[in-house]
């Protein structure tokens, strides 16, 4: 990641402990931890645990993270998901 000296770096990412994971994940698992293949597209999707997200960016100062509460309306079946989004702000030392 490029990023200078000081410089904020924001990440908003769908969670493992999302309802909307949960329901993809056990229909159609991704080979890698936390992922899924949508079912309609193929497309690989990764969710996140907060752990997670602080190991990957262990070389920046964490300003703050925060879950942000929603609900998600799948498109192709019209079901509503509670998902609590990850919100994290991160700065690279100066």
């Amino acid at each position: 990641m490029l990023l200078k000296p000081g410089g904020y770096f924001l990440v908003y990412l769908l969670s493992t402990d999302d309802e909307y994971y949960q329901d993809m994940a056990a229909q159609t698992p991704g080979a890698e931890p936390g992922s899924f293949v949508q079912p309609v597209n193929g497309k690989f999707e990764k969710s996140f645990s907060e752990d997670e997200i602080k190991q990957l960016h262990n070389d920046l100062k964490l300003v703050e993270l925060e879950r942000v509460p929603k609900k998600f309306v799948y498109a192709v079946t019209g079901k509503t998901y509670n998902n609590n989004y990850i919100w994290a702000v991160f700065q690279k030392p100066a």
